[in-house]
């Protein structure tokens, strides 16, 4: 899922890579802070529909950037796409120069760009300290990417490992990294706070938690768009609950409806004022990417998707995906 993980998902999805990190990846060399990261001095385009296939990630411009490997979760930051490959917790970066190794280690479903994709920011679920019962200790690790940098690598608010049974405090406390804007990374704590990490001097700050999260504002700066509005505030789009065809529903006039009907259609952002994105996993449980037009709702599948699409993680391109959707 590419909107915030909810506590439940959140939680599952660091327990999973705990085990991830633990049991299948024991060929990767936990790099700690030994991480080597190379300078961007030529950024890709990060605007437009991105989508990966097997290992190929097709920018929003029309360019590709292979990896030569398959890809568990990626986004598109500096010179390229830094991902995490199946079956593995390495972090590398692939540019249309080719392929660079890092030292890092990431849970791939906690990557994360910053919206101008200069700062990279993940969960490092492998090299931390370990308790009792052989669990690593959670770290937060941020990147500057214009200078190779790791300028955040944090425990704070992650737990004790002398004290602690991690795998069970994850369980409950649900951390992560929620997400970066342009100047800071924001990370929820086993403590029951939010942790700030200033993207310029990497210093650390704590917020309370208070009230719904999607009512503060700087949850409203992380590169996670609204997805139901397009971007001049004039259209809306409506996914019925019964299972109907999404429609658009302007500020005044008739709505338009999609067509033709697609079960499992699901329309979730837009690429411009006309066209929204959605995704649809077909009956033979292909997960494949469409577009929607205005002013007809006509619906396409997007070219090469067809026998499936990779979307990137939060934070780095403009789908979000609905509660429950599935990845191939």
């Amino acid at each position: 899922m590419h909107r915030l993980l909810s506590p439940s998902r959140r939680g599952a999805l660091l327990i999973a890579c705990v085990a991830l990190a633990l049991s299948a990846c024991g060929d990767d060399d936990p790099a700690g802070d030994d991480s080597r990261w190379p300078t961007s001095d030529d950024p890709v385009d990060r605007t437009g529909l991105v989508w990966a296939q097997g290992d190929t990630v097709h920018l929003g411009d029309g360019t590709t950037i292979a990896t030569d490997e398959p890809i568990a979760g990626y986004v598109v930051a500096g010179d390229g796409i830094v991902y995490v490959p199946e079956d593995s917790t390495q972090v590398k970066i692939a540019t249309p120069e080719g392929v660079e190794a890092t030292g890092a280690h990431a849970d791939p479903t906690s990557l994360s760009a910053s919206p101008d994709g200069s700062h990279v920011g993940f969960m490092d679920l492998t090299t931390g300290e370990r308790d009792g019962y052989d669990t690593p200790l959670a770290t937060v690790v941020v990147v500057d990417l214009t200078t190779g940098e790791e300028i955040v690598r944090s425990t704070t608010g992650m737990g004790d490992p002398d004290t602690d049974d991690l795998a069970d405090l994850y369980e409950d406390a649900d951390p992560g990294l929620i997400g970066l804007t342009d100047s800071a990374a924001y990370v929820s704590a086993t403590t029951g706070e939010y942790h700030v990490y200033d993207l310029d001097t990497g210093e650390h700050s704590v917020v309370p938690k208070v009230g719904s999260i999607r009512d503060l504002d700087w949850y409203r700066d992380l590169d996670l768009p609204d997805a139901d509005t397009n971007p001049s505030g004039t259209w809306t789009v409506v996914n019925p609950s019964d299972g109907g065809p999404p429609r658009f529903v302007p500020t005044t006039g008739r709505p338009v409806v999609t067509h033709p009907p697609l079960d499992g259609l699901y329309l979730n952002s837009w690429l411009d004022d006309d066209t929204a994105v959605g995704t649809r996993t077909t009956p033979e449980g292909v997960f494949t990417l469409l577009t929607c037009s205005l002013p007809s709702g006509r619906c396409e599948t997007v070219p090469g998707t067809e026998s499936g699409a990779l979307l990137p993680e939060r934070g780095a391109g403009p789908i979000v995906f609905p509660e429950g959707s599935a990845q191939p």
